[in-house]
């Protein structure tokens, strides 16, 4: 036999049922066995409150907000990088037109690992027209005899030792100059690029992260500065190159 009886209110609002079950053993000499059980709420009650929608918080990996300083000073760097630069170029292939060995020219090159050849040996001027590079490991004068090599200056390395390399420079010649002024408009054109495609596109994809509540005047206005900044930079190393040109050896 099972009887519901009544109910209560949980503390929750809902309605706990207790149900009594009594069971009846087969011998009546067993005594009757009252189970009272308690049951899951019939339903619970819904909250009153109304749900709250935040801003979600900025991931830690998002790169800080810059400021117009910042932005200003970023591109006066990168101009004033690519400029230099190209100011070395110039300044290398006036000193190899003049026919002079100048250690600077083999100082400054670059071999595998980004180290100078001025890092991994001495370079000092040879008894002729020629550059001596001693090496402090002789690992590295196979990379400098390709560097040489590759630079498209018309230098001759020549192995002395496993740690001596001689370079050999070329002597005056118009069809030297010809091939360093085609050198220097490659690094001319590869500039000017860096600056009116890289740097620019940096410059104005800062500019847009804190200008979306300027006025539309304000932004062009600054657009505009930051644009005719590059153009001047652009120009001036045109004029590097033209006076290049113009220059004797």
């Amino acid at each position: 036999m099972r009887v519901a009886v009544g109910g209560s209110s949980g503390g929750g609002g809902g309605i706990w049922p207790l149900i009594l079950r009594i069971t009846v053993g087969q011998s009546p000499f067993r005594p009757i066995i009252a189970q009272i059980h308690t049951c899951t709420p019939l339903y619970k009650k819904k909250s009153s409150s109304k749900k709250e929608f935040t801003t979600p918080a900025l991931s830690p990996n998002d790169p800080p907000l810059p400021t117009l300083t910042d932005i200003r000073t970023k591109l006066v760097e990168s101009i004033e990088g690519e400029i230099d630069t190209l100011k070395d170029v110039v300044r290398r292939a006036k000193l190899q037109a003049s026919g002079i060995a100048d250690a600077r020219i083999i100082e400054v090159m670059k071999i595998k690992g980004g180290k100078a050849v001025k890092d991994v040996g001495t370079v000092t001027k040879g008894m002729g027209e020629d550059i001596v590079v001693e090496v402090y490991d002789k690992k590295d004068l196979k990379e400098i005899e390709k560097v040489v090599r590759n630079a498209d200056l018309n230098l001759t390395p020549i192995v002395q030792s496993k740690t001596v390399l001689s370079i050999q420079f070329p002597r005056p010649s118009e069809s030297l100059r010809n091939r360093l002024t085609t050198s220097i408009n490659s690094s001319l054109q590869h500039h000017k690029t860096r600056l009116t495609s890289t740097h620019h596109r940096t410059a104005s994809k800062a500019l847009s992260r804190i200008s979306t509540s300027w006025p539309k005047d304000r932004t062009r206005a600054t657009e505009k500065d930051l644009l005719t900044q590059i153009q001047s930079a652009v120009k001036k190393m045109e004029g590097m190159v033209k006076e290049w040109k113009q220059g004797g050896a």
